[in-house]
């Protein structure tokens, strides 16, 4: 038997069913939408401004 598919968009449903439900466990809160983008783009600021290590000095 074929899995179901869209026949629009071709998804395979048999595949985004596992991939839904392995997410669901990871929200945690139903926030508005820039409250999201304004947390993101912190968390991402923060990562960016962190020292990463030194750059490799090639040496001939």
């Amino acid at each position: 038997m074929l899995a179901p598919m869209d026949t629009v968009s071709g998804a395979r449903f048999d595949v985004a069913t596992m991939i839904v439900g392995e997410v669901a466990g990871l929200v945690h809160d139903i926030a508005p939408a820039g409250d999201i983008v304004r947390r993101t783009t912190e968390e991402a600021a923060e990562l960016l401004c962190r020292p990463g290590p030194e750059q490799a000095t090639i040496v001939s």
